[in-house]
């Protein structure tokens, strides 16, 4: 895995640009592609300006996406957060959540050479398994560990954490991802956009503002451009 950024000015401020990869197999990680799209972000975005405050179709780019499902990982999977009402999934297994489009799974077992970094086992030492969390959209399932599992009458999906920055260890996914949509490209995407924006990556996210309704707050960084008339 690696990350690389290009900066107008050193330190803090100026415009910035991001690339990054990761695979398992360190030569095929494309550390040309990824530095210079990084510098061609950067430089594209020199001298800012402003937009007004507003509704806007937006086109995320696959590492503020990660950042938004991270957060949503947090909140809405993991059985205690179900249990106390506070998760968007509470109540709702069976019922339609999101959009058709949206399928999220918890898969610590793939065997994709880019994503396949899971543990086959739990803190606890339970075998972990492929769980279907979101499919077109539906509320599916969520996470146990053993003690959860035994509360709500179900079996242990192997999702006990580990203890994490200061953090007791919880219950959650630590292989959440999400299935392609029909667009081939991110191009595509901005092409049938009349108006709106495209968003490189997120930072400073707070899931924590209304987490029944997953709505977060956030900052856009290292790369935001207006979208007109299928253009950026």
């Amino acid at each position: 895995m690696f990350k690389v950024w290009a900066l107008e000015t050193p330190g803090a401020g100026g415009a910035a640009g991001y690339g990054g990869h990761a695979h398992r197999d360190v030569t095929a990680l494309p550390l040309e592609q990824e530095t210079a799209r990084a510098i061609r972000v950067c430089r594209d975005s020199h001298a800012p300006a402003s937009l007004e405050a507003g509704h806007y179709d937006v086109v995320m780019e696959p590492e503020a996406v990660a950042e938004l499902l991270e957060w949503l990982a947090s909140i809405a999977f993991g059985a205690p957060e179900v249990e106390q009402g506070s998760s968007p999934m509470a109540g709702r297994l069976g019922e339609t959540i999101t959009g058709e489009g949206i399928d999220l799974v918890e898969d610590p077992l793939s065997d994709d050479p880019a994503l396949g970094f899971g543990c086959p086992f739990d803190r606890e030492g339970t075998w972990r398994r492929r769980v279907p969390l979101v499919e077109k959209g539906v509320a599916r399932a969520v996470l146990y560990d053993r003690i959860y599992a035994k509360r709500a009458g179900a079996a242990s999906t192997g999702s006990a954490l580990l203890p994490a920055m200061g953090q007791a260890g919880g219950v959650g996914p630590t292989a959440l991802s999400m299935g392609a949509g029909t667009a081939a490209s991110a191009e595509e995407l901005v092409a049938g956009i009349e108006r709106g924006l495209y968003v490189c990556r997120l930072h400073y996210v707070n899931g924590l503002v209304e987490p029944r309704r997953a709505v977060m707050t956030g900052l856009t960084r290292d790369g935001c451009f207006l979208v007109e008339h299928g253009r950026i």
